[in-house]
């Protein structure tokens, strides 16, 4: 998943920038943020984002984001895209929740 966020930001900058990942820990768990200094999510763009077979991009198959998003749900997090704190580029939060130990019977 962060293999996949990763590249999709270095694609995001053809012409290079920033990529800056954070975490910050919560009550229920741990928010691991992955932002880059790219052009940014357009508006249509954004509500389709995390569907299958739905790209920006000239080449790749639109299934990256949907599966990644799927699977942290499978497990109890999440995946969410949000405006990146300095206004430009895009930001992705990856919300792991905390793993329940199960007392042995």
């Amino acid at each position: 998943m962060f293999a996949n966020l990763l590249s999709n930001a270095v694609e995001a900058m053809p012409a290079g920038g920033t990529i800056i990942l954070r975490s910050s820990p919560l009550d229920s768990g741990v928010a691991v943020f992955v932002e880059d200094s790219g052009p940014g999510i357009s508006p249509e763009m954004q509500p389709e984002l995390f569907r299958p077979f739905v790209t920006g991009k000239r080449s790749g198959l639109g299934l990256g984001l949907a599966l990644s998003r799927q699977t942290m749900m499978d497990f109890g997090g999440d995946l969410t895209a949000k405006a990146p704190l300095n206004g430009s580029g895009a930001c992705f939060c990856v919300y792991f929740s905390k793993i329940r130990q199960q007392t042995p019977a």
